[in-house]
């Protein structure tokens, strides 16, 4: 099963294979820091570089209890015209994700 950002299923106890790629502009020749951040805590920090720049990791969700995973990137920002000057105020951070929940549903 595909799921995105905000999605929240049942854990099944079996592996979970994560994809996390950028998409839009990106720097030729950069290399980008992906930090993965499980239930509030550091679970992996990735390099990724390339024109469509994408890394995979695999995890197991508890069968019990709540379980989340989101993602920060980091790396040169690509400027956004619409609002002015805002990769200065952002510095190297390009992006943070909603969760992927695992058991928040009290009806699972």
């Amino acid at each position: 099963m595909d799921m995105m950002m905000g999605d929240n299923v049942k854990a099944t106890g079996k592996p979970v294979k994560f994809k996390v790629q950028l998409t839009g502009n990106s720097i030729k020749d950069t290399t980008y820091t992906i930090n993965v951040v499980k239930n509030g805590n550091p679970f992996g920090a990735f390099k990724m570089e390339g024109k469509m720049p994408m890394i995979e990791f695999t995890d197991t969700p508890a069968i019990a209890g709540r379980t989340y995973y989101r993602v920060t990137v980091e790396g040169p920002s690509t400027p956004y015209p619409q609002v002015p000057q805002s990769a200065a105020l952002s510095g190297n951070m390009v992006g943070l994700s909603n969760p992927i929940c695992f058991n928040f549903d009290p009806n699972f």
